[in-house]
């Protein structure tokens, strides 16, 4: 799965890693799609790249990987195997 993230985006109280583009089909079937939020990977809140750098290193092939996310201000969770 390959997906880009473009920044990390902040309003007043928190910060959010922002999905910029997705790169392949895996990521759209996981239902991830380009401006998504990412508040939370695995339970462990996200509010930079850094966050989600440092959990997915964590991670290998195969393993489950939970998202909370945002998308036009709906929240739910997106979960796939790590590819």
């Amino acid at each position: 799965m390959t997906v880009v993230i473009r920044r990390t985006e902040c309003d007043w109280h928190t910060c959010n890693v922002v999905i910029a583009r997705i790169v392949t089909a895996d990521a759209a079937a996981a239902d991830l799609r380009p401006g998504d939020l990412i508040h939370e990977i695995n339970g462990k809140d996200v509010f930079s790249v850094g966050d989600l750098k440092n959990v997915l290193a964590g991670l290998t092939h195969g393993d489950a990987v939970a998202l909370f996310i945002e998308r036009a201000r709906q929240w739910s969770y997106v979960a796939f195997n790590l590819l």
